[in-house]
């Protein structure tokens, strides 16, 4: 009689491994069936498979959905981006921490109130001086809460204390720039011009050295003109004079561009216009408050 080991002997070993699956899967089967239940510690594997000689899977055991957990699945990571919350109603850029300064004195010059930084809050632009000294000074009241300052002195031409002429954006950046009117005579202003940054107030200079201040003089007569004009990132500064009062002007008309603290010379103009054709230069004028 043929017993069961001397029958397993004579299969072949694919034909073994096959065997032995059968009969693993007749076991639990026959578990099942008998109402017995599996302990809860006992964890599922993967082991029932017969597989060929030459690695490849041939017979697997379905496993019963309630035998084992859901896999956990883990996509492969492509990159790692580390955010750092921030609050709510804030921004992820820390403002700017200024140097804190005494109020402004009461005996003020001049003020303006605008947003000179492009942050949405109102600065308030200050002009004050000790006339003793002749010492003046720029002050921003940000409406961060910081401050920023500036000292100058004073040109010796007659007319008024320092005062802020007007502020502008030239070149488009959302700073606004200031003119400041320092001085003049009967019917001249001297204009000087500053750049506003957060923390910083700075005179800007002519060319990439800035060796000389900006200093632009405005007047407005029946013989001679001067004056500024801004638009598309650029500033003009006109100059026009004629010997007679029915008389064209002759025209000089010099344009810059602002590169941070510096004014750099686009062009030089020099032509022969009518009244009409000179004050059509002024348009639009470098103003937003005053």
């Amino acid at each position: 009689s043929v017993t069961a080991a001397s029958w397993f002997k004579a299969l072949a070993p694919r034909s073994r491994r096959l065997a032995v699956g059968a009969l693993l899967l007749l076991a639990t089967i026959s578990g099942v069936a008998c109402g017995s239940t599996p302990k809860a510690d006992v964890t599922p594997t993967t082991d029932l498979v017969a597989h060929s000689e030459d690695g490849s899977n041939t017979v697997s055991h379905d496993f019963v959905e309630e035998d084992i957990e859901e896999p956990i699945i883990v996509p492969e990571v492509l990159e790692v981006i580390s955010l750092s919350p921030v609050p709510p109603g804030q921004t992820s850029v820390e403002p700017a921490v200024c140097a804190e300064l005494p109020p402004v004195p009461s005996s003020v010059s001049s003020s303006v109130v605008a947003d000179l930084v492009g942050d949405g809050l109102e600065d308030t632009l200050s002009v004050y001086g000790d006339e003793e000294s002749e010492k003046w000074y720029l002050q921003v009241d940000f409406g961060s809460g910081f401050a920023a300052e500036v000292s100058f002195d004073r040109d010796l031409f007659f007319g008024v204390a320092p005062y802020v002429y007007s502020v502008f954006d030239i070149e488009g950046d959302g700073s606004l720039e200031i003119f400041l009117a320092n001085g003049g005579g009967a019917h001249t202003e001297a204009i000087h011009l500053f750049d506003v940054q957060p923390c910083e107030i700075k005179e800007v200079g002519y060319g990439q050295d800035q060796e000389d201040a900006v200093l632009f003089f405005l007047g407005y007569g029946a013989l001679s003109q001067g004056g500024l004009a801004c638009s598309d990132g650029e500033l003009r500064n006109i100059w026009a004079h004629r010997d007679t009062l029915e008389g064209p002007f002759d025209v000089n008309v010099i344009t810059y561009t602002l590169e941070g603290h510096s004014l750099i010379q686009l062009s030089h103009l020099e032509d022969t216009l009518s009244e009409e054709e000179l004050n059509a230069l002024y348009d639009p004028p470098c103003s937003q408050a005053g």
